[in-house]
């Protein structure tokens, strides 16, 4: 009797134990297909995430975040990667000298042709568009085959005489840049930045090396703050439900962050010195800044010319400005040691030949030029250039 009760016991432990197995198994099986199916939509939510800064959506990969990363710490930010997409992809956009589409050297500067003579442009949105807009950039290439030119574009949307001096530097220790001819484009604007976006940012490595430090107020235009850590998660090692938990909660902490900064620079701050009187110590300061640029340029043996470009705004035709970069400029370059190697290039509202509606973008308050004034101003540039 016993040995048929432990049978029958054995048959039910089996079958219990074969009723758990398939339990387990098919518990595994959902679970395995729920977490395959919270991954793909963690996956699929990330993907609809931006990576924006200053209004673009970033292409990063690994490597040029690490080049980002390295030298917007130097140069407080580098180029909108769109800027790079959007010249490579028009009609011609790309020729056999451009470095490579993804080269992360286009967020610090685009090589548009090689030549024995090397030429290059740094400046802010107003020298970036002339390696950009298609009838300057074809003007150039022009230039550059008729003259043997290597030209260099380093115009970065913001650039003024601080960043493109530590620009400049880097260039030629970190890329082998050393320009016989330097083109500086100073914008109007160059007064604003360089007082009220800059001027705390810079700081001088091993006594005369200037960097230009990057925002640390989170809602500046060019703050890198959000954008690295949103890099940060997308290339982590974590499995895509943490990182959209993160990117979850790293809006969450952008919430509390957009209350707890205050004061961030605005319009009316960068077009302040152009409308209001400039008292002597920050002329003098702004002076010096431009000096400092002027003493990088020639640090560099190889480097023989600066041309310094300015041009007006449509609100100096409209004599709401009363202060012109030009000015400072002149005092700067006049008393540079330098000076019989610098050239400056002045395009004032009397030279202009136009109705000024024609000259700028309609309802820009930075007056960028038009296609067709951005190539004749090009080529006012150059034609200058060429005369020496």
């Amino acid at each position: 009797m016993l040995k048929i009760l432990k049978k029958i016991l054995k048959k039910i432990n089996m079958k219990k134990f074969f009723f758990y197995s398939l339990l387990i198994i098919l518990n595994s099986f959902l679970f395995g297909i729920t977490f395959l199916l919270i991954e793909n939509y963690s996956k699929k939510k990330i993907n609809e995430i931006q990576f924006v800064f200053h209004g673009d959506d970033l292409k990063f990969n690994k490597e040029r975040t690490k080049f980002y990363k390295k030298y917007s710490q130097k140069l407080h930010h580098l180029r909108d990667f769109n800027l790079v997409d959007f010249f490579l992809s028009y009609d011609g956009g790309y020729n056999e000298y451009m470095l490579e589409y993804y080269a992360p050297e286009n967020f610090m500067f685009t090589t548009l042709s090689k030549g024995e003579t090397e030429v290059l442009i740094q400046g802010d949105s107003w020298a970036q568009q002339m390696i950009f807009e298609p009838i300057a950039r074809e003007y150039l290439l022009k230039v550059a085959k008729k003259h043997n030119y290597k030209i260099v574009g380093a115009g970065t949307s913001s650039y003024s005489p601080s960043p493109m001096t530590a620009q400049i530097n880097i260039m030629k220790e970190d890329f082998n840049i050393n320009p016989k001819i330097v083109i500086a484009v100073f914008d109007q604007t160059d007064l604003g930045d360089e007082l009220y976006r800059y001027r705390s940012k810079r700081e001088f490595i091993n006594g005369d090396n200037l960097i230009v430090k990057p925002e640390t107020n989170h809602l500046e235009a060019y703050s890198l703050i959000k954008p690295f850590k949103k890099i940060d998660i997308l290339y982590n090692s974590n499995l895509n439900i943490i990182k959209l938990i993160q990117f979850k909660l790293l809006d969450i902490e952008d919430y509390f962050l957009k209350k707890k900064f205050k004061g961030q620079l605005k319009w009316k701050d960068i077009v302040k010195p152009l409308i209001n009187q400039i008292d002597k110590n920050d002329k003098d300061y702004l002076v010096q800044v431009i000096d400092d640029y002027i003493n990088e340029v020639f640090k560099n043996e190889n480097t023989e010319k600066l041309y310094i470009a300015t041009h007006f705004h449509k609100n100096h035709a409209k004599e709401i400005y009363k202060n012109n970069i030009y000015d400072l400029t002149k005092v700067a370059a006049e008393k540079s040691i330098f000076k019989e190697n610098i050239f400056l290039i002045n395009h004032s509202v009397n030279d202009n030949k136009f109705n000024i509606d024609e000259v700028f973008i309609e309802n820009d308050p930075s007056s960028h030029l038009k296609q067709y004034h951005v190539y004749l101003y090009t080529k006012k540039i150059f034609e200058s250039i060429l005369k020496k």
